[in-house]
């Protein structure tokens, strides 16, 4: 636009971009003429969003009856042209007259892992932990949407499941969701390994009739016009396509004692590359709720420290987790997931932990495997016990499609 607009000007309201158009004038002759059009209709895309479904072959009835055994399903190659979310969709059964209460489907297995090339190659591993802490990541209207998604209602713990039920999981906060992923000139077949939760119902007597009528994958996508499929084509055949995920590296410590006062050191030695954030849960021996965290205390203190044992986050004293959740952590979120979840610790590196998760580097600390700590220090009212304590550690990782070949690499 034109620099004679002064910036009072109320033209300035919505940012305009200045085209080329062939107008005609009131005799009717045509002249080239220059127009505006507000910058954000600019866009002029020419495709229409749908939903591809494909069904699981072989799902067995006894799935969450069957002691965690494996399942294995194949996304079959150039399916699709496109994928831009991936959710699973698992129709149940149970013999009872009453709805039982399980788990949220983000806790329905306790690990899926990814291996492209008809199976032959690992990509990722996401757990259950991680696909439930994904809901953090979205605008407070999507966050309560997808809870209803997930089963939970207005529930925080449970999920009623009726006689019949069809219940939803997206695969939040992973490559699947992140890269936009070309999906017709993929080589081989990408296998899904699902292992699942032994028991679902987390409230009441054991319920053994719940049986799997079947599995299916639901993926948003897209319907192109034949020529901007041509298009895509010759591009993606030209050029490899690259994004930036998070990556998960889970460190578990088991039957650990903590006190109050007392500081522990969870040694962070498996945890190598350029790490966003760190996510540690606490819970209790024996706990069936998987989202029943125990609570630290406001009053706890945490650092991470070096190999010689050298304050890196508290510049000797530590953090306190009061100033953390409540001063620095609000401005990584934009819903009301940690008011669901207050006993989820985050200890962020970037300066945007949503944004991250989807692949925005806006800081970040690099661990090199040697024997860096995360060191917690519980207040006073903490209670003395053992504890199951599990540290995710959250890290850059790039997806590559190589014209076809599916590979992840690790920062």
């Amino acid at each position: 636009m034109s620099s004679a607009i002064p910036s009072t000007s109320t033209l300035n309201k919505i940012p305009k971009v200045v085209i080329d158009r062939k107008l005609k004038d009131r005799a009717g002759k045509v002249s080239n003429s220059q127009v505006t059009v507000p910058a954000h209709q600019l866009s002029n895309l020419d495709h229409t969003e749908i939903v591809y479904s494909q069904s699981m072959k072989g799902v067995p009835k006894n799935l969450f009856r069957n002691n965690g055994a494996k399942f294995s399903a194949t996304l079959e190659q150039k399916s699709f042209v496109k994928m831009l979310s991936a959710t699973i969709r698992v129709q149940l059964t149970h013999d009872g007259n009453d709805d039982v209460l399980v788990c949220p489907t983000t806790y329905f297995f306790n690990r899926i892992e990814f291996r492209s090339s008809d199976g032959s190659k690992h990509m990722n591993i996401v757990y259950d932990d991680n696909l439930h802490f994904a809901l953090c990541t979205s605008e407070n209207n999507v966050y309560k949407s997808t809870k209803h998604l997930i089963g939970l209602a207005d529930l925080n713990i449970a999920a009623p499941l009726k006689p019949r039920d069809t219940k939803y999981l997206p695969l939040l906060g992973s490559w699947v969701e992140n890269v936009d992923l070309w999906f017709r000139n993929i080589e081989g077949d990408i296998v899904v390994d699902f292992y699942p939760r032994s028991q679902l119902n987390i409230v009441g007597a054991v319920n053994d009739s719940i049986s799997v009528e079947s599995m299916d994958f639901v993926i948003q996508t897209e319907e192109l016009s034949e020529q901007d499929t041509q298009i895509q084509t010759r591009f993606h055949h030209q050029f490899a396509a690259e994004h930036n995920f998070l990556d998960i590296v889970p460190v578990n410590f088991y039957n650990f004692k903590m006190q109050p006062g007392m500081t522990s050191k969870f040694e962070l030695d498996a945890v190598t590359g350029d790490c966003a954030f760190l996510v540690m849960y606490i819970s209790t021996q024996g706990a069936v709720n998987p989202t029943a965290h125990f609570p630290l205390g406001d009053d706890t203190r945490i650092d991470v420290l070096s190999p010689g044992s050298k304050s890196i986050l508290g510049s000797g004293t530590g953090i306190e987790l009061g100033y953390l959740k409540h001063r620095v952590l609000p401005n990584h979120f934009h819903n009301d997931f940690f008011l669901d979840y207050p006993n989820i610790t985050v200890i962020p590196f970037c300066s945007s932990v949503s944004k991250s998760m989807f692949g925005v580097k806006s800081g970040s600390m690099y661990f090199d495997g040697s024997r860096h700590y995360l060191s917690i220090t519980p207040g006073a009212d903490f209670e003395t016990q053992n504890y199951n304590v599990v540290i995710y550690a959250y890290k850059f990782a790039t997806l590559l499609n190589n014209k076809g070949r599916l590979s992840i690499h690790s920062s």
